[in-house]
């Protein structure tokens, strides 16, 4: 019975009319979420696009790393900040860089398996 613990008190929906209009609800306010999350994604790729308005120390120092100043957005200036703290030895950011570069033992390990999946079915 330890499947079904924390189920105790949930009655089942009897009428089909009231589960028809709970899933249409939920259906609605899971919509409605989406919908929410996208706006945020949209409102922050447009600031992370945006062109940074920096000190020109900052703007030589970011040339100096061969940064091109044409195409320098603030999504670039976080990539340079994630860099130098992995050039710091700051775990965190060498593993976050791995993970999106595709370098991560985890993901070359469900490569891996895919292939040898890919292969077998192949095969047989």
């Amino acid at each position: 019975m330890a499947a079904n613990k924390g189920h105790e008190n949930l009655r089942p929906i009897r009428e089909t009319a009231r589960a028809k209009e709970l899933g249409r609800q939920g259906g609605i306010a899971s919509g409605a979420a989406k919908a929410k999350a996208k706006a945020e994604k949209d409102r922050l790729k447009l600031l992370l696009e945006c062109v940074p308005d920096h000190p020109p120390k900052r703007l030589k120092a970011l040339a100096d790393m061969g940064v091109d100043m044409e195409d320098c957005t603030i999504d670039t200036l976080i990539a340079v900040a994630l860099y130098k703290c992995a050039v710091d030895g700051d775990l965190r950011a060498i593993e976050y860089i791995d993970k999106r570069m595709g370098r991560h033992p985890d993901q070359r390990l469900k490569i891996e398996e895919m292939k040898a999946k890919y292969d077998y079915a192949e095969d047989g």
